[in-house]
């Protein structure tokens, strides 16, 4: 900072100048500090935050209320490659393979990753949503489905309802097909305990039905 003492004859500035110069020097430096008082606030602030969210993160993730059912195993004598094939066939398979449930299914998409699929079934009057379901992986690796309900009948009972459906070959026309759950009931009377049995069902008929037939060879 450079201050003027005194006029002299020639100089840039009187007296009167300087001092307010010097006043505004004063006044620039006492901003200066105040900001970088506020930025290392702020940076304190950050960091508390960020160590408060790293200790009580598991703590929060930990007082979720989640659920499991299963694995639910199921031994089937069909490949797994002809299984695979029909379960992403479902829109024209279920009314096939179990007609007595006047089921029909819907899918908006590919059938891929991201599609949303409905299964309906006749009601008195009009027909009922059994579920919506968006589907969030269909890994034609590792014969993978995974869905999760987004509407429905059944909905209405979880907060949340994460299926996963497996299909692992184990030897030459023999698979076993494997269903898990994870889900948070609204209430403690909630457990999946129709859908497993829907799965069964379901997974028992294709197999009839491919043992019977020629088709998804």
């Amino acid at each position: 900072m450079s201050i003027c003492h005194a006029h002299v004859p020639g100089a840039s500035c009187t007296l009167a100048a300087c001092r307010w110069r010097l006043s505004l020097e004063i006044a620039s430096n006492s901003l200066s500090n105040y900001q970088n008082k506020l930025i290392s606030a702020h940076g304190r602030a950050v960091l508390a935050t960020s160590a408060f969210l790293r200790k009580h993160w598991s703590d929060v993730c930990i007082q979720q209320t989640m659920y499991t059912l299963g694995p639910v195993e199921v031994e089937l004598n069909v490949s797994a490659y002809r299984l695979w094939a029909a379960v992403k066939d479902m829109e024209s398979l279920l009314p096939r393979v179990m007609p007595v449930l006047r089921a029909s299914v819907e899918i908006e998409g590919d059938g891929g990753a991201g599609s949303i699929r409905y299964i309906k079934f006749p009601a008195d009057v009009s027909t009922k949503i059994f579920s919506i379901e968006r589907i969030d992986v269909m890994d034609d690796d590792t014969y993978t489905e995974v869905h999760t309900l987004i509407g429905g009948e059944i909905d209405r009972q979880y907060s949340f309802y994460r299926s996963t459906k497996t299909f692992t070959p184990v030897d030459i026309g023999l698979t076993v097909a494997t269903w898990f759950v994870e889900y948070e009931p609204l209430d403690d009377s909630s457990a999946p305990e129709y859908p497993k049995q829907m799965f069964l069902a379901f997974i028992k008929a294709i197999e009839a039905y491919l043992v019977s037939h020629d088709d998804y060879a």
